[in-house]
């Protein structure tokens, strides 16, 4: 087969919730439904005190006589969110995707696909993946592989980790049962590993291999089978504490904080709530689901003396409702969740919503959190069985209650009570708010922060204090490999997510993104062969073919953006030496130690610089390490020094500075992160400096 021209895009489109957790369709032109089969499934874990990275590659036979395109499915874990992203069509290259803004990547993918006929596409919404392949040839493999990040789910003190890992290979085509032996070869490889060391670890696939060295844990399962069941994995920790903290160190230098908060023990005794209950009243829901209804509006009445405002939402739209209306309104119609935009009750503590969630998505549910004023929504789900599609679309906005037939709605009721009556979050020292990375105070909340000691406390809606903890400043920091930045990315996306989406919100967010490797709604994966790249250089930008350049050519790219670096401080550092020279008083450069920013508008002023300095790059920021009129020396945040930017990074630089010169290297406010990156844009918290209004939305977030 020829080399493979794979565009890859999260264009973030899922029309619904897709319930198999895999699926595996190739169709032509004239028929769907070809024969295909999955040859093989290898999966990789890597556990962090609760937080899991997963590697999954799958790969499929085309047992058809044509060729075809192939369609995948896959259900994430709870939580999870892709970050990464290869496909494999020869059996040789595995071709990986690159992360770019959208509508770039859009417009990219559109024109090179018009001339060529190997495309492929990801897609990403609501916890589910798509994947589109073309061509799949007859008798070929194709390969799928990404990569994801989620949360094991605390229950009880328990850690649980459940993969979705179900697939079936066709019943009703024998020839693909008989292909290859007609089983599926399987490989899991994991580690977990708890600063609190493991206790009681289970897997539900009695063939898994366990070996357990306390706070270390790793698990192999190798098995051939026709069909594949989920897995479940979970344990306890050897000491159980309110608040557990672990302090990770990347090989770039950058610090974190990971806390995890467990919050089954807060209770919160706030009374009279008022309570929002939408009823999806379409034709799906019926008689059954109508009597549920009325009796969840009852006991979330009777608990707490709680006041309910009810509507109903049906073919007619949204209509607002008294409980005896409820008892006779008609279910028909489908589910119009557009009509969540007339939702007008801003002013109630919580939102509840009665439904089977047929053509739910996160984007309604999003839309009725900021019609709410960003209170919590909590999701009653009234169906045969839970699935995690639901769970993920729900978990970032207020959480999901399950409520199979025969169930009552007793426990649901209280639930809601609770998460809305707790809506417990996190405040530092300053009163900045934080919300959870993962999970929530009803249970157990995880957080990536960048370290920082110091005071921190937990307070419910009601501003109440329910724990107060220290961070110290003297710690221990794990070397830990880069994927964890990733994570601690997605706690400032997710920060920003939550912030009304203005142009610098949506700015932030897509700088993020692209940094990271991550899918969000403004950013998206795109991934050319070197080849296609070249031979289509009139719709590809120079940033992207330069994303897709030789490692050589981008080496002597970054290398002569460096050098232009270092002779700007050498200017800078001679109109410095000048300025001292014919000034006795430095006042008017307003050199700031802890940030090292300095006045250079008065070196132009006074002609010792004849212009301002230009950049190598848009990120290359000048500071000042020490002060001018002594010893200090010029820098740059993305490049370091003349004298050892090439050998220390701009944090041990200044470490080295604070040892020589008696200070505390944290009381130095400079943004560590940008070291040696190239294009991808400002920290978060220079951000908020930047734009006042975020500066001051941060620590009120609703």
């Amino acid at each position: 087969m020829k080399k493979l021209a794979c565009i890859i895009t999260a264009l973030l489109l899922i029309p619904q919730i897709l319930l198999a957790n895999t699926t595996m369709t190739l169709t032509t032109p004239w028929s769907e439904g070809q024969a295909v089969r999955m040859v093989e499934r290898s999966v990789t874990l890597h556990g962090e005190n609760g937080l899991v990275l997963m590697e999954m590659e799958d790969s499929f036979l085309n047992l058809s006589s044509v060729q075809c395109e192939g369609l995948y499915r896959f259900t994430l874990p709870t939580g999870a969110f892709a970050a990464g992203f290869w496909i494999n069509t020869d059996g040789k290259e595995w071709v990986k995707g690159e992360v770019r803004e959208v509508t770039e990547a859009r417009k990219i993918y559109q024109k090179i696909t018009s001339r060529l006929i190997d495309p492929g596409l990801l897609e990403q919404k609501d916890g589910d993946i798509v994947i589109r392949v073309f061509p799949v040839e007859k008798d070929a493999l194709v390969g799928v592989r990404f990569r994801c990040y989620f949360p094991a789910q605390v229950e009880n003190g328990r850690y649980r980790i459940l993969l979705p890992l179900n697939f079936s290979l066709p019943s009703s085509e024998g020839d693909v049962k008989s292909a290859s032996g007609g089983s599926i070869k399987f490989r899991l490889a994991a580690a977990f590993k708890d600063s609190q060391g493991i206790d009681g670890f289970t897997c539900n696939d009695e063939r898994a291999r366990v070996n357990s060295s306390g706070a270390e844990t790793h698990v192999k399962l190798e098995l051939g089978e026709s069909n594949l069941n989920d897995l479940e994995i979970s344990y306890s920790l050897q000491n159980q504490q309110k608040v557990a903290m672990a302090f990770y160190q990347v090989p770039e230098g950058n610090r974190f904080s990971l806390l995890r908060i467990a919050g089954n023990e807060f209770s919160s005794a706030k009374k009279g709530l008022r309570l929002g209950v939408i009823v999806d009243a379409s034709g799906s829901m019926g008689s059954i689901n109508r009597i549920r209804a009325l009796s969840l509006c009852d006991s979330l009445s009777a608990a707490g003396d709680n006041s309910l405002q009810i509507f109903v939402l049906n073919g007619n739209g949204l209509q607002k409702v008294s409980r005896e209306e409820l008892e006779k309104i008609e279910f028909f119609g489908p589910t119009q969740w557009q009509h969540l935009e007339s939702f007008s009750a801003a002013d109630c503590d919580g939102v509840v919503l009665v439904t089977d969630g047929e053509y739910l998505t996160q984007a309604s549910i999003k839309q009725l959190w900021i019609k709410a004023g960003r209170k919590p929504v909590r999701v009653v789900y009234s169906g045969v069985k839970y699935t995690s599609g639901l769970a993920n679309i729900t978990d970032l906005y207020g959480g999901c209650d399950f409520v199979a037939p025969g169930d009552t709605v007793d426990a649901a009721a209280a639930g809601i009570i609770r998460a809305v009556g707790l809506n417990a979050c996190l405040y530092d020292g300053n009163g900045s708010r934080y919300l959870p990375l993962y999970g929530n105070l009803l249970q157990s909340a995880f957080y990536v922060l960048p370290f920082k000691a110091g005071k921190y406390q937990v307070k419910d809606a009601g501003g109440e204090n329910l724990l107060d903890f220290d961070v110290p400043a003297d710690q221990q920091f794990a070397t830990i490999a880069p994927w964890f930045v990733s994570i601690a990315a997605r706690q400032q996306i997710r920060t920003l997510e939550t912030m009304d989406q203005s142009e610098a919100v949506i700015k932030k967010i897509t700088e993020l993104g692209i940094r990271y490797s991550q899918a969000t709604d403004y950013t998206a994966f795109l991934a050319v062969p070197e080849s296609i790249a070249k031979a289509n250089a009139d719709v590809m930008n120079p940033a992207y073919l330069a994303m897709f350049a030789t490692p050589n050519f981008r080496k002597a790219r970054q290398q002569a953006r460096g050098k232009a670096c270092y002779a700007n401080q050498r200017v800078l550092m001679g109109a410095i030496e000048m300025y001292m020279m014919d000034n006795n008083d430095s006042s008017k450069l307003e050199f700031d130690l802890e940030t090292g920013h300095i006045n250079m508008e008065e070196l132009v002023r006074t002609k010792f610089l004849k212009s301002p300095l230009v950049p190598p790059n848009q990120e290359c920021e000048y500071r000042y390490l020490g002060d001018p009129s002594k010893t200090g020396v010029p820098f740059c945040v993305v490049h370091g020094s003349v004298e050892d930017g090439e050998t220390m990074s701009v944090e041990e630089m200044v470490r080295k500075y604070s040892l020589e010169n008696d200070l505390d290297p944290d009381d130095f406010d400079i943004p560590y992160h940008l070291y040696n990156t190239e294009g991808y844009g400002m920290g978060i918290w220079e951000l908020m400096r930047k734009y006042e209004l975020l500066q001051m939305l941060l620590p009120l977030l609703l």
